[in-house]
């Protein structure tokens, strides 16, 4: 990526194993790159004609991710399993908000979104959650189901990388007046 400087992204790769796509994604994730699943679906394929994103790998497919950043990428996180997020960036100045995609698919009873050196501008419960940041220290966001910390992600505890605002965070619970 930095090479080249151009965007990178993984296209049309496939396989019907959750565990190497969960395999596939985070790597992606660790690195902030697009990907393009290849979904083959024929009663010759290899789902055999079900539908592959029912079960275990839906659920590493369909994701919560940052759509839109306003700012420069740090660190992104995402546990598929239980639906705790972590996405952290640099802001920079810019007329639009970050913008987070909520995978309804996650969070069946609603989402707690926290945010540190940021707000959240986007009303409660919405599909896209958008973040404003107070200033130019670094903005963490989570997102996690109402019963979980949102401690639950790959790689860690989910604690914010060194250097974070420390501030306090703002946090918004669906069907909550938002803050």
């Amino acid at each position: 990526m930095n090479r080249a400087d151009i965007p990178t992204v993984v296209t049309e790769f496939g396989d019907g194993d959750p565990t190497v796509i969960a395999n596939t994604l985070a790597r992606a994730d660790e690195r902030f790159i697009g990907w393009h699943y290849w979904h083959y679906s024929s009663i010759f394929g290899p789902s055999g004609g079900r539908d592959p994103f029912l079960g275990d790998l839906g659920r590493q497919l369909v994701r919560t991710y940052p759509q839109a950043t306003a700012g420069i990428p740090k660190k992104l996180r995402f546990n598929p399993d239980g639906g705790d997020f972590e996405y952290s960036y640099s802001p920079k100045a810019s007329a639009r908000p970050t913008e987070i995609y909520v995978s309804d698919l996650h969070y069946p009873g609603g989402y707690v979104t926290e945010v540190q050196g940021g707000r959240v501008t986007s009303a409660p419960g919405a599909r896209t959650v958008t973040v404003e940041a107070d200033d130019s220290a670094p903005v963490t966001v989570r997102i996690h189901r109402p019963d979980s910390t949102g401690n639950d992600l790959p790689g860690g505890t989910g604690s914010a990388e060194s250097g974070s605002s420390g501030s306090a965070g703002a946090v918004e619970g669906a069907g909550s007046s938002g803050s």
